[in-house]
């Protein structure tokens, strides 16, 4: 293989994340959550934005060069959801000061909505098209993507009004955005064994890819440093 076309090394890489997570595409102070969660919303966002910093700092003791970039999200609202994940597709990170991106690392969506031919998403929750909630939509108030093998629930309130009819179109757009910006991704991981067997039976391709249950640890630290020797594999 000539030198031209040897693959190019991985040496600058961001961490893509959203400000507001939306593990369930509504959040109300009065909805009681699926059983068994370990963590709320809230949670789960703040617990992604540490992870962000402490991956970006594993990939800085690993001689890479690492930032982190995220996106504003102003609610929960799908409508809200919807111009961020606009936003995330329209913004070009092939190249920052002239400098290649070599990898961008996805967290959550809508981050992973934006291009780039070297998108790697890491999943440490099942997406939402995956999730199942008691609190669901009836099949008759959305359209269903031909792509998708059967139909997602949506964790959103019930009441009957012209707002949801319009988020519920809000809602099936977005869940095809987020099916498809997975599926353009180079490569899929999951944090979990389960996550990457239930990803893996929805049709996606995933690897396991176990993140340190203590994001405290050093950024040098074997677990660490393992994690990404596999995820900076060629």
């Amino acid at each position: 293989m000539s030198a031209e076309n040897q693959p190019r090394k991985i040496e600058t890489v961001l961490v893509a994340h959203t400000q507001v997570t939306f593990d369930r595409l509504e959040k109300r102070q009065d909805d009681p959550g699926e059983e068994g969660d370990a963590q709320d919303t809230g949670d789960i966002g703040q617990y992604r934005a540490a992870l962000a910093l402490a991956m970006v700092e594993a990939l800085k003791a690993a001689g890479r060069t690492a930032e982190t970039v995220k996106v504003p999200q102003r609610s929960f609202a799908p409508r809200d959801i919807s111009k961020a994940a606009f936003a995330w597709r329209l913004i070009d990170l092939k190249e920052s000061n002239a400098r290649p991106v070599d990898l961008i690392i996805c967290l959550d969506f809508p981050a992973w909505s934006l291009q780039h031919p070297a998108k790697c998403a890491w999943l440490t929750t099942l997406p939402n098209f995956v999730l199942r909630s008691r609190n669901m939509l009836s099949p008759g108030d959305y359209p269903l993507d031909p792509g998708l093998s059967e139909r997602p629930n949506f964790i959103i309130p019930l009441q009957r009004s012209d707002r949801q009819a319009e988020d519920a179109k809000a809602i099936a757009g977005l869940l095809q955005a987020e099916r498809r910006g997975l599926a353009e991704s180079r490569r899929l991981l999951a944090a979990t064994r389960p996550l990457a067997e239930e990803m893996a039976r929805r049709g996606l391709q995933v690897e396991y890819n176990p993140l340190p249950p203590d994001l405290s640890v050093s950024p040098a630290d074997p677990l660490w440093q393992a994690a990404l020797k596999r995820l900076l594999k060629d």
